[in-house]
């Protein structure tokens, strides 16, 4: 696959999507028209067509932009049978759903005259160095079994074998399908092939290269039969005829594209649902020039502040797969770090590096993360980065979090951790750790109600335990604090600490009823609760 360069910059073009309106309409009844959490319901004063879908465009373009500013976005008009959205502003996209209450009315699917495109939309072909928006990975078809029929040359009393790849639009192919075979037992037959697409990456198949031999798993230099153009065609009949140049090739080099997004003149904001494609790598190295931080912009903020504000109904995330052994790279550049960066891995491993970041310019971490694998790893060496920070949101690290000095990581309530490694770095978990939280160096803050496995303090390291989880495991805190202090919630400790090393184990509000702590060195410091128990052995 190719390395794929970020360009931006395109022509913009104006999305322009329409509804088609049929049937008998009465006066009285509705059309409902939705944008993002907002909807407008006009009522008809016509049951003619023609008659109430101007009234209903001029209805949508006089709405206040103050209380519908998503409306504001679009100029609305009409014709004899459609009612019609014209972006307002040329490469800036929207989604519309319009409804009706009518019994005899009908109003058929969005349908776009033009799509969406321009200088910072993800999926526009001429943003990007090689002339296509980036390219997925693919997993090999899976064949269907093969039958046979009349009209071919296929040599009856053979058994013949088919495998079947798919290619990209790079020239990537895929290894081979499963194997298929059929004997033919007649004269003058024909060989019917078929297959389902790539589970993974189907989007990014442009042909399929069918192969066959007549010893089953030997497929030599000159078995190629047949490719087949376009990734919607799923079959092929194999008359017989003759073999050319090809082999299925022994790994996969439909990988994926290496994307690479160096200091954009243009942000990444638009068309960022991406979840059909796992790329092969991701490096982010852009940096600020000046104060213009959307030089290093990837995603939507929460909140859209163009013109009034609203809540942003856009995909706010780049939604792609990231391949674990190709990783994501962020903020490797000189000179500064990517601002705000929004990533969804899904449903696919991913292996996260976060090197140095700037401001995302809105208050929050300049990397957001969400993913749903247990297998997704993140390491912050610099910079900020939150995992599923925003309402609702929930990600899956259990892969591994590790903070390097000076990182800083906060995850929200709906993040599942396994382990836990903050090397002098600051972090905040909103969330429980399954495994074990080791810090050397640093600071911790632990909120919530999640439960903490194990923990290991040293190196001068700082945890606030402010959840009222459980903390279980074998506590060790060796020249370091463990502050219970900072909430006064009931907590529960299941087995000794051990403090060493000068540390502390502070408790000063008495919210732990029964520990046990020991300093084997004699050096540990501990102001206790009611029934706390200190030993020096």
């Amino acid at each position: 696959m190719a390395t794929n360069y970020w360009r931006g910059g395109s022509a913009a073009v104006a999305q322009v999507t329409s509804w088609a309106f049929g049937g008998t309409y009465l006066a009285a009844e509705t059309v409902t028209v939705t944008i993002g959490s907002k909807a407008y319901t006009y009522t008809l004063t016509s049951g003619t067509i023609a008659t109430f879908l101007p009234l209903l465009a001029t209805a949508l373009g006089a709405l206040s932009s103050t209380v519908y500013p998503e409306f504001a976005e679009i100029t609305w008009s009409s014709d004899a049978t459609h009612l019609i959205a014209t972006s307002r502003t040329v490469g800036y996209p929207f989604t519309a759903v319009v409804t009706i209450s009518s019994a005899s009315g009908t109003v058929g699917a969005a349908t776009n005259t033009t799509s969406n495109s321009g200088p910072s939309v993800w999926s526009t072909a001429k943003n990007w160095s090689t002339g296509f928006a980036p390219q997925s990975s693919i997993t090999a078809p899976v064949q269907a079994a093969a039958s046979a029929s009349n009209g071919g040359t296929l040599v009856d009393t053979t058994t013949y074998y088919w495998v079947v790849t798919a290619v990209d639009a790079n020239g990537g192919e895929t290894v081979k399908s499963n194997e298929r075979s059929l004997v033919i037992a007649a004269p003058n037959q024909t060989a019917n092939l078929s297959w389902a697409a790539p589970v993974e990456g189907a989007a990014a198949v442009t042909s399929y290269k069918v192969y066959r031999t007549t010893s089953s798993g030997t497929y030599g230099a000159t078995s190629l039969r047949a490719t087949v153009a376009g990734g919607s065609t799923l079959s092929y009949i194999d008359t017989g005829g003759g073999l050319s140049t090809g082999t299925p090739p022994g790994s996969s080099t439909a990988l994926g594209d290496d994307v690479v997004i160096s200091d954009p003149t243009f942000p990444i904001l638009y068309d960022l649902d991406q979840h059909a494609y796992t790329i092969k790598s991701f490096v982010m190295t852009a940096r600020f020039e000046g104060s213009d931080t959307s030089r290093g912009t990837l995603g939507l903020p929460e909140i859209n502040r163009n013109g009034n504000a609203y809540p942003e109904y856009r995909p706010q995330y780049l939604q792609i797969g990231i391949t674990q052994s190709g990783k994501a790279k962020i903020g490797t550049g000189q000179g500064g770090g990517s601002g705000r960066v929004k990533i969804d891995l899904g449903s696919v491993a991913g292996t996260v590096e976060v090197h140095t970041t700037g401001s995302s310019g809105d208050g929050w971490p300049a990397v957001m993360l969400k993913g749903s694998s247990a297998s997704n790893i993140l390491s912050v060496l610099g910079g900020s980065a939150g995992i599923a920070l925003m309402p609702g949101e929930t990600a899956n690290f259990s892969g591994g979090v590790t903070l390097g000095p000076g990182a800083t990581v906060t995850t929200g309530t709906g993040v599942t951790l396994a382990t836990v490694v903050n090397d002098s770095g600051t972090l905040e978990i909103n969330g429980a750790v399954g495994t074990s939280l080791t810090q050397n160096g640093g600071t911790t803050a632990i909120y919530g109600t999640g439960a903490v496995a194990q923990l290991s303090l040293s190196g001068g390291g700082y945890v606030n335990y402010s959840t009222t989880g459980t903390l279980g495991g074998n506590t060790t805190v060796d020249g370091s604090v463990l502050d219970f202090g900072q909430d006064q919630s009931a907590k529960t400790v299941t087995n000794p600490i051990t403090v060493r090393g000068g540390g502390q184990v502070l408790d000063p509000l008495k919210i732990i009823v029964s520990l046990v702590v020991s300093s084997p060195d004699g050096t540990g410091q501990v102001l206790w609760g009611p029934s706390w128990t200190l030993t020096r052995s």
